[in-house]
């Protein structure tokens, strides 16, 4: 089903939900070389540690 519906199909991705919120839209997401998760790993970092103080919001 979801392929007939190839141009109507978005898929909304955000990133930084909870501050800077940064939103990417993808047409048609069943095109794309999708990978199985075999697991999923969980990990956190401080922001401090990925981005500049000055990149902030």
């Amino acid at each position: 089903m979801i392929e007939c519906l190839k141009q109507e199909n978005w898929l909304s991705v955000v990133y930084n939900g909870a501050s800077c919120s940064e939103i990417h839209r993808l047409q048609n997401p069943v095109a794309m070389p999708w990978g199985s998760v075999v697991r999923i790993e969980p990990y956190h970092l401080e922001v401090d540690m990925i981005k500049p103080r000055s990149e902030k919001c």
